[in-house]
């Protein structure tokens, strides 16, 4: 199974679909609901996460055992952020949670949250929720468009 990809609710980083740094900010991470996690009694997050089985894997199924999950667990900090990552808090909220809960200062919160937020989007283990008016949805909407294939 394939993870539908939620880095589109914000597109990627394409020249006619740029979001501001306050638009960025103010965007709230939620969770791959594809992906089931549990929190482990130490407190670390185990992810498992589905993987697309592609249709030659199907016929190697008969030969050997092809994986059909992979499992990943989250450090202490990474446990933290997934856990605050319900599409309640925004960027800029889970900074200063980040900077409080790990005694950092902001500007090293934001950028190892900004980070650790790129990569989950870019594996698609999380999207953003903008919170945009409605010219600017079109705005984006339209440059996501454009950048589709037909077909």
């Amino acid at each position: 199974m394939r993870l539908p990809d939620l880095q589109k609710i914000v597109g990627r980083r394409r020249r006619d679909a740029r979001i501001t740094r306050e638009e960025a900010f103010s965007a709230r991470p939620l969770r791959n609901p594809a992906i089931v996690w549990e929190q482990q009694d130490s407190g670390l997050v185990l992810l498992t996460v589905p993987l697309e089985v592609k249709p030659w894997m199907r016929l190697l199924r008969y030969v050997i055992q092809v994986p059909t999950e992979r499992r990943v667990e989250l450090d202490e900090v990474g446990s933290d952020v997934w856990l605050w990552c319900d599409g309640e808090s925004s960027v800029k909220e889970l900074t200063a949670r980040l900077a409080k809960a790990h005694q950092l200062n902001a500007r090293e919160a934001e950028v190892s949250l900004t980070q650790f937020l790129q990569t989950l989007a870019k594996r698609r283990f999380i999207g953003f929720a903008l919170a945009v008016d409605d010219a600017r949805a079109r705005e984006l909407g339209e440059a996501l468009g454009r950048d589709r294939p037909s077909g």
